[in-house]
C-alpha cells in the first residue's frame, strides 16, 4: 500500500499558507512523520513576504514529494481559492487537508484514511477531532465532532461537521461537485 509512484500519489495533501514559514515547517515534519509514504505534499504560497519562498523552493528541490507553488495575490478571493488551485492540481485518489499552524499528532493518520476510505466505497469522507494546544504544545482541550454517518448528516446543517485539518476526501466527486457548482452558479448569473 505505500508503493512509491510520485507520478501517481494516492494521497494529496494541501498546505495553504501566508507568511508564516516556522509553523508552516512543523506542519510539514508532521507530514514526513506519517507512516504512510505514498503522497504528494502541495504547498500554496499566498505571496508571503518572509522566508517561505526561499525555503519551500529549496525543499521543493530537495524532494520529489514536494510541489510549491507561489500564486499572485487574487484581489477579493479568500483562502477557498488558493484551495481550489491545489485542489485543481492534486495528482492523488484522494486529498488531505492541513493548515500551515496545524500539525498532525498521530502518525498514523493517512494510513487509518486511505484504508477507511478503500474498504468503504460509499463513503465520501473521513475527519477526526482535534488537540488545542497552546504556544508551548501543553494542550488546552480536545475538540471532537460527530462520528456517525447519522450524526453527521443530523447536524451538517448546522454547523461544519468536519474539521478541515483532519479530513480526507475523495477527489474526483469534489471535482465533479466543483463543477456542478459553478455551472449553476452560471446558469443562474445568465438567466437574469
Amino acid at each position: 500500500m505505500n508503493l512509491q509512484d510520485n507520478s501517481n500519489p494516492i494521497v494529496s495533501i494541501i498546505i495553504p499558507t501566508y507568511n508564516r514559514v516556522s509553523m508552516l515547517e512543523r506542519a510539514i515534519d508532521s507530514v514526513f512523520d506519517q507512516s504512510f509514504t505514498d503522497w504528494e505534499l502541495i504547498i500554496i504560497d499566498d505571496a508571503s513576504t518572509d522566508d517561505t519562498q526561499v525555503r519551500m523552493t529549496e525543499l521543493d528541490s530537495k524532494e520529489d514529494r514536494i510541489r510549491y507553488m507561489r500564486i499572485p495575490r487574487i484581489s477579493g478571493k479568500g483562502i477557498s481559492e488558493y484551495l481550489n488551485i491545489g485542489l485543481r492540481n492534486a495528482k492523488g485518489k484522494y486529498i488531505a487537508r492541513i493548515d500551515d499552524d496545524d500539525y498532525w499528532c498521530h502518525k498514523d493518520k493517512l494510513k487509518m484514511q486511505v484504508e477507511f476510505l478503500d474498504k468503504n466505497s460509499d463513503y465520501v469522507v473521513v475527519g477526526g477531532g482535534v488537540i488545542l494546544v497552546d504556544e508551548n504544545g501543553d494542550e488546552l482541550f480536545k475538540y471532537l465532532k460527530k462520528e456517525t454517518d447519522s450524526e453527521i448528516k443530523k447536524y451538517a446543517l448546522f454547523s461544519n461537521p468536519f474539521t478541515h485539518a483532519t479530513v480526507m476526501f475523495r477527489r474526483d466527486l469534489a471535482l465533479e461537485l466543483a463543477v456542478i457548482r459553478i455551472s449553476n452558479t452560471w446558469k443562474i448569473w445568465s438567466s437574469g
